[in-house]
């Protein structure tokens, strides 16, 4: 249970700690210690729910001052010390979104801000690990506390989502809107755990029931894709709706997986099934693709980013499930690489050139931003084998690409509608070298085919993500451009070892001691019926997850059907059992 320290009720007067407040603290303490519950509280919080938590004298003095820092680690050094030997505690969180509190003026603030606060808790107590919490806007480009620069001073890290990065009028439980949480998990893992520490939705907004559906669809995804925990926002609803912010944003008062009197609600129902059976398939591992999607150095443009978030959720239609990569990490694991927005990646050219040489396949899209550096222009002739203009051309309104009939079956006469009603700017190809797969309306290349070394790359000219990312429902009115990256998985020889015809369910494999565990998510708000193929020839499938016992049969050629309720998650353990 995660509980939130006012920093007001703690320390009324510069260096001067309420003994009342520790005492409530205490209590809290010995209660969670009767009941068998771990305690993560959240130090020093200054910003909650909208509401600046500032002591009197600290008021109008920035967070990041050296005078402020350091009444911050007194505070922390007073309550980490007093509680450092309690077993309840399960971890300290710094604070709670600290940037809302104020936003820094460059991230090495935030940096030196991070690192003062974990090296005091470290000075007193080196037995429980540190984190704190920030939320999508320290990923989608909003802020400038940012996670790279804070990353080397925390045990791992805590997110928090809402569904953001959507196109005006979207659905929160739209099917690209729930995959943002899962996005923020890939985004975060930087060789250290990820807690999803805050997520949901409000009964004042949504109906419980979907609030219900949401909870599932968002906690199997954060366990498929490698997250270490999920925490609601919150425990309960508030009683009182008469006060700030409460009174203005009545929404906030109705989070909570339990109502105001104690009652639960279906989110809170699907917790607690959700928490069973993460118990009986434990340990597992989450067994990982060879995909990967290199983040453009400009990521947190808040353009770029989006599209970029649209990258991951064309890669997860295709049933990949990509790890994010930034610049200067090792690529040679990977047989796929996805690169939204190659212009953005000028200072990462050789390391993908080189990718390519060795057998590695590359997947995508130039965009805006061109340099006509001569480094970069060499990699467009040798390795992508094509040329383009000098100057950006503008394109408005409607955009239609169509496929070569020459491409295999699931690939070949497709026709990829895009909107750009505000208009996009774009390098056309000037001469290519390469196959076209695509071309637009009038005839001139779009998507090009090209081999370098022992390697092959497909390159859209235009930024396709970038184009879907403000289009609201892209994704449910027929999109394919999920077709292309899937064409791109074949080349690269990623097999088919688990297949879903479907692109609206997300797959995933476990492997636990009971054996492979296979995952499938329904991200639509309606009922689905697909095809899986799997390698698992012949074999036995049994339910775990609500439907426990039911067993169904492999096909001799690998192919089952999957009937998936609106947001319905299935868990399906691969046996050799006879039905």
């Amino acid at each position: 249970v995660r509980i939130i320290l006012l920093w007001p009720d703690f320390e009324p007067e510069p260096g001067r700690y309420d003994r009342e407040a520790i005492g409530r603290l205490e209590e809290i303490v010995k209660t969670a210690k009767r009941n068998g519950i771990k305690l993560l509280p959240t130090l020093v919080t200054g910003d909650l729910a909208g509401v600046k938590w500032v002591p009197s004298w600290a008021i109008g003095k920035s967070i990041y001052s050296a005078e402020i820092i350091e009444r911050q680690c007194g505070l922390v050094r007073k309550i980490v010390g007093r509680f450092k030997d309690e077993p309840v505690i399960f971890a300290w969180d710094l604070s709670n979104e600290p940037a809302y509190w104020e936003e820094p003026s460059d991230s090495q603030w935030a940096a030196n801000w991070t690192r003062s606060l974990a090296e005091t808790i470290r000075q007193v107590d080196r037995n429980h690990p540190i984190t704190v919490g920030l939320d999508q806007h320290n990923i989608n480009g909003e802020s400038r506390f940012r996670i790279e620069p804070v990353a080397p001073y925390l045990d791992f890290f805590s997110i928090h989502t809402y569904p953001k990065s959507l196109p005006q009028g979207e659905f929160p439980l739209s099917f690209r809107g729930t995959y943002f949480p899962a996005y923020c998990i890939r985004f975060c893992q930087m060789g250290k755990p990820v807690l999803l520490e805050e997520f949901g939705l409000s009964s004042g907004t949504f109906s419980e029931e979907e609030v219900g559906a949401y909870y599932e669809v968002v906690m199997f995804s954060a366990l498929m894709n490698g997250g270490a925990g999920v925490m609601s926002w919150s425990w309960s609803d508030e009683t009182r709706s008469d006060r700030y912010p409460y009174d203005e944003r009545f929404p906030m008062t109705c989070y909570g997986i339990t109502r105001a009197d104690g009652t639960e609600k279906p989110a809170a129902f699907r917790m607690r099934d959700f928490s069973r059976v993460v118990r009986d398939i434990s340990p597992f591992e989450v067994r990982e693709g060879e995909v990967g999607l290199l983040l453009p150095t400009n990521v947190y443009n808040p353009d770029v980013g989006r599209a970029t978030f649209n990258c991951f959720v064309i890669c997860k239609m295709a049933g990949l499930s990509p790890k994010i990569v930034r610049k200067g990490e090792g690529l040679r694991t990977f047989k796929l690489l996805v690169v939204p927005f190659l212009f953005s990646h000028k200072y990462t050219i050789d390391g993908i050139r080189d990718f390519i040489e060795t057998g590695g396949t590359v997947l995508c899209s130039l965009g805006p931003g061109y340099v006509p550096l001569r480094k970069l222009n060499q990699f467009l002739r040798e390795a992508l084998k094509l040329e383009v203009e000098p100057k950006a051309s503008q394109v408005e309104g409607k955009l239609t690409l169509r496929t070569s009939s020459a491409l295999p079956s699931g690939v070949r006469d497709l026709t990829l509608c895009y909107d750009a009603e505000e208009g996009i700017a774009y390098h056309p190809v000037k001469r290519t070298g390469g196959d076209v797969l695509a071309e637009d309306s009038q005839g001139n290349p779009a998507i090009v085919y090209s081999k370098c070394g022992g390697g092959r790359a497909i390159t859209s000219v235009l930024p396709l993500e970038h184009l879907l990312a403000s289009k609201a429902y892209a994704y449910e009115r027929g999109d394919e451009t999920y077709r292309i990256y899937r064409y791109g998985a074949e080349l690269a020889g990623l097999g088919t070892s688990l297949v879903v015809e479907s692109p609206f369910v997300e797959v995933g494999a476990l492997v636990s001691e009971g054996g492979e565990l296979l995952v499938f998510v329904n991200r639509l708000g309606k009922a689905v019926s697909t095809g899986v193929r799997t390698h698992f020839r012949g074999f036995c499938l049994r339910e775990i997850y609500r439907g426990e016992g039911k067993r169904m049969k492999i096909g001799a050629d690998g192919k089952f059907k999957l009937n998936l309720a609106p947001y319905e998650t299935k868990i399906l353990q691969v046996t050799e059992e006879e039905i």
